[in-house]
């Protein structure tokens, strides 16, 4: 929610989204969440974007509406994927492993020292490591 930029590569407008959704404070008896999702244009992968950047994004992170979200979407879908900033950042990446089933490390390609690190957060926070990924190959080709 920080520096949303996934809607951009699916093309997608970042009108509502994530924000809106545990922001809303509506009171309709039924306890209900409205989650706009939208499609990708890959068959079963659907979006939820960051919406407006809020004030305090952890603080939204923080709430009960997080978790009524999750379950909803967890109803709706067999996977769900959630991109957060990085884990040596804000807390918001702690924040969301801890609800997730387990955490993937994205790390720059060549960046073996941000990757360590990362490795030692994801250990101290005991979060379940499933793996990693490593991005911008193509930079690293670029300096070899």
């Amino acid at each position: 929610m920080r520096r949303p930029s996934l809607h951009e590569l699916f093309d997608q407008p970042n009108v509502t989204g994530l924000a809106d959704v545990l922001s809303d404070h509506r009171d309709d008896g039924e306890n209900s969440l409205s989650v706009p999702l939208q499609e990708t244009g890959f068959d079963n992968l659907y979006l939820l974007s960051a919406g407006r950047p809020p004030a305090d994004p952890t603080a939204l992170l923080t709430s009960p509406r997080l978790l009524a979200l999750l379950e909803s979407l967890r109803e709706q879908g067999d996977v769900i994927l959630i991109d957060s900033p990085p884990v040596l950042g804000p807390p918001d990446a702690t924040v969301l492993a801890t609800l997730a089933e387990g955490t993937i490390l994205v790390v720059s390609a060549g960046l073996y020292g941000i990757l360590v690190l990362g490795l030692r957060a994801v250990d101290r926070r005991r979060l379940r490591y499933l793996g990693r990924a490593f991005v911008r190959w193509s930079r690293l080709e670029k300096t070899v």
